[in-house]
């Protein structure tokens, strides 16, 4: 096992970092931020469908505050996938390689890559389906994107499968390793959330139909 080899070389076990009160600030921080981004962000693009769809003159039903927040919760996701691998990247440069092996910052870089192929896949569609006469933004007086949406209904599903990928080659090569501070603990608690999210949006699209 890679950790009895170490401790027979009398390699240190790096020290984990205490959870201090910028710690605590930072985490009351992020919370505010998730309650507040992803509904903002969510509103906007809810009222630019609507725009689009009225001026086509789409009828659809009235959106069901259970689908609102499935939207919300998949987009705080993509957000905060983009946000916790360079934070736990950039906060271990000394030590990257023993954190990379981390189940927790495994999680984050997974979920990280994962939105990043996703939107390159779904953009360039977008692209692709502009150059054959469908624009990325159907109406001019609007500022709906099905791009976006797109991405929306694949991102569960691509985030559970990156972080699953991730947790499975840490296992299969017994290099992993639970997490040993706060932040890889809350990397861990977003990587279990990612993968349990696509049943969740599953519960709350019944709830809404």
């Amino acid at each position: 096992m890679p950790e009895a080899a170490r401790l027979q070389r009398g390699t240190p076990r790096p020290e984990p970092r205490p959870f201090r009160v910028i710690h605590l600030m930072a985490v009351v921080a992020a919370s505010a931020l998730s309650l507040s981004i992803p509904p903002m962000l969510t509103d906007a693009l809810v009222e630019s469908r609507r725009s689009f769809e009225a001026t086509v003159g789409i009828l659809r039903h009235p959106w069901e505050p259970a689908e609102r927040l499935a939207h919300e919760i998949t987009v705080g996701l993509v957000l905060w996938s983009s946000a916790l691998a360079p934070i736990g990247i950039l906060s271990n440069r000394r030590r990257l390689r023993r954190a990379g092996r981390s189940y927790g910052v495994a999680s984050a870089i997974g979920a990280f890559l994962g939105v990043a192929f996703l939107s390159v896949s779904v953009f360039s569609s977008g692209v692709s389906r502009s150059l054959r006469g469908r624009p990325i933004f159907p109406s001019a007086g609007s500022y709906h994107c099905p791009a976006v949406w797109d991405l929306l209904d694949v991102a569960p599903t691509g985030l559970a499968l990156a972080v699953l990928t991730a947790w499975t080659i840490l296992a299969v090569s017994a290099a992993g390793r639970w997490p040993s501070d706060w932040f890889e603990i809350a990397c861990l608690a977003f990587g279990i959330t990612c993968v349990a999210w696509p049943l969740g949006r599953a519960f709350l699209w019944m709830l809404s139909s």
